[in-house]
């Protein structure tokens, strides 16, 4: 698997999970005199009390919407950064980002800083790491 079909993978698995979830709201309560923050669906599913306002707001930040635009962008700069190479140079390896210069054949410097928070994912090839800034 290249880089680009892995990425598509992990942004198509966040996007079922995100589709699965539903959609989330936060808000504050008060139980027993004290302040506490819950998170529910937005669709009057239950939702999660959450003691801890951080977590709760989190938790309300990456609402499925969000997640959903968030894999859109991805899957969008995956398509603009896709790998193209040339039937002059046919060896393995002569394919090269058809957006960044200067032409370095194997996955631009973006695809494979898009890849890092998937490092710890089945599949992800540590020869993908970032470049070293220089």
């Amino acid at each position: 698997m290249d880089l680009p079909e892995f990425l598509l993978a992990r942004i198509a698995e966040d996007e079922e999970t995100a589709r699965a979830a539903g959609g989330r709201s936060l808000y504050s309560y008060e139980e027993g005199g004290g302040d506490g923050w819950a998170v529910e669906g937005t669709d009057g599913s239950e939702g999660a009390i959450i003691g801890d306002r951080a977590l709760a707001e989190h938790i309300a930040r990456h609402d499925p919407a969000r997640v959903l635009a968030d894999c859109a962008a991805k899957r969008a700069i995956v398509d603009e950064h896709e790998m193209i190479g040339s039937d002059l140079y046919p060896e393995e390896g002569s394919l090269w980002c058809a957006t960044c210069t200067p032409r370095k054949t194997g996955p631009c410097q973006t695809l494979r800083l898009l890849a890092l928070p998937y490092a710890d994912c089945e599949g992800y090839d540590p020869a993908w790491k970032p470049e070293e800034a220089g």
